[in-house]
């Protein structure tokens, strides 16, 4: 008798299609709501529809900013992605002190 054998038992299959599942929604979740975030803001449209177009191009970079860990190991992949997280901070909390950066006003 053949015995036929999955890579991944039923229990672990089950747990990451919920997780994938769950992680979709919560991506995909902004798009109704973008009135209402909109409102919420105090942005236009278009504003609120660049930020997500942005995170979906940094999403898509992803592969590019993993591949700094793989070659270089895990610690500077880790410092770079700080440095890019910090920045991306500072930007946001000094955007209102720098006039020349009216695109970072909210």
């Amino acid at each position: 008798m053949i015995k036929i054998s999955f890579p991944i038992p039923g229990r672990h299959l089950a747990f990451f299609t919920f997780a994938r599942i769950l992680l979709n929604t919560m991506y995909r979740m902004v798009y109704p709501f973008l009135g209402i975030f909109r409102t919420a803001l105090g942005v236009s449209l278009e504003q609120l529809s660049l930020i997500i177009t942005v995170r979906s191009l940094f999403g898509a970079l992803a592969p590019i900013f993993a591949s700094i860990g793989d070659s270089r190991g895990r610690k500077t992949g880790m410092v770079v992605g700080f440095i890019l997280f910090t920045l991306g901070c500072s930007l946001i909390f000094f955007g209102k002190l720098i006039p020349s950066l009216p695109w970072l006003s909210y």
